[in-house]
């Protein structure tokens, strides 16, 4: 059982020459306190606190999934309560600041509008985004996507949800 100081290599440590770690400390084979991502084992790019219990609280900064300190360097800015995200959360590209987020309700789950990123994000290649609304944690109504692919023309495109949050 972990019960000391932790380093832990991000899953993809070594794509992109990424090297991300998550530093922090375990107690009785859980996570508590506060736990730092760290790039290149210098900067640090986001972490957040665990309580006593192993439970994500209070503001927290999250990495994209193909976040790339070169090409998508992308985090997700928000609050946990009691293991569930709630509140706004921001999506953050490191140069151009906010370019995205919305609200999660008390439970957990998007509500009201969002912009998030669509498809696989890459500055000076693939920055398109897709706004529209939540309900209840479903997509519902019409979703639009806009932004750039460069060399190619703007992109610009509808979709739409039905009750069930699946496109139409």
């Amino acid at each position: 059982m972990k019960d000391s100081k932790w380093i832990e290599q991000h899953e993809q440590w070594r794509y992109n020459f990424r090297e991300i770690t998550y530093n922090g400390e375990y107690k009785n084979g859980k996570k508590i306190g506060y736990w730092k991502t760290i790039q290149k084992e210098e900067e640090t790019i986001g972490g957040g606190l665990y309580d006593l219990n192993g439970i994500q609280d209070g503001k927290w900064v999250e990495l994209n999934d193909s976040y790339d300190q070169e090409d998508s360097a992308i985090t997700y800015n928000g609050e946990y309560q009691n293991g569930r995200k709630c509140g706004k959360w921001e999506t953050v590209y490191d140069q151009n600041g906010v370019i995205g987020g919305g609200i999660y309700d008390e439970i957990g789950l998007k509500n009201g509008e969002w912009v998030e990123l669509y498809c696989e994000w890459k500055i000076d290649y693939k920055e398109i985004t897709i706004k529209g609304e939540y309900n209840r944690g479903k997509k519902c109504g019409k979703w639009e996507t806009s932004g750039v692919i460069y060399g190619a023309n703007q992109k610009k495109e509808n979709i739409e949800y039905d009750d069930q949050g699946l496109g139409i």
